[in-house]
């Protein structure tokens, strides 16, 4: 069953399924049909369960607006740990860059690809 972003922040934030479980279907879809999609550069499978397991942890994972949400992201925003397709250096090795954070609950999976 798929379930809007909002439903699925409220299945994580009370507890009846969990920001892994998402990530893991998420993940499933994606090695399913991206071969043919090309829609992702990369897949961050290992960082994605590891940052949903994250939210998992949180006590205070009822009060994150994205709890749980796996999300792709366009190719030229940060992403701690990645480079955008027009830079050089991972957004965790430049200072004060923007990049997604766990602060809101989301679960960035992969970025997009351009092409």
């Amino acid at each position: 069953m798929t379930l809007t972003a909002s439903a699925t922040a409220d299945a994580v934030r009370r507890g009846v399924r969990t920001a892994r479980e998402f990530t893991e279907q998420a993940l499933v879809r994606i090695t399913e049909r991206d071969g043919e999609l090309r829609a992702f550069r990369t897949v961050r499978a290992e960082q994605a369960r590891a940052e949903a397991a994250e939210v998992d942890a949180r006590a205070d994972r009822d009060t994150l607006p994205l709890a749980g949400v796996p999300i792709a992201v366009k190719d030229n925003v940060a992403v701690a740990g990645e480079r955008t397709a027009t830079e050089r250096w991972p957004a965790a090795r430049r200072r004060n860059s923007p990049t997604i954070r766990s602060s809101i609950g989301c679960v960035p999976l992969a970025p997009s690809s351009s092409g």
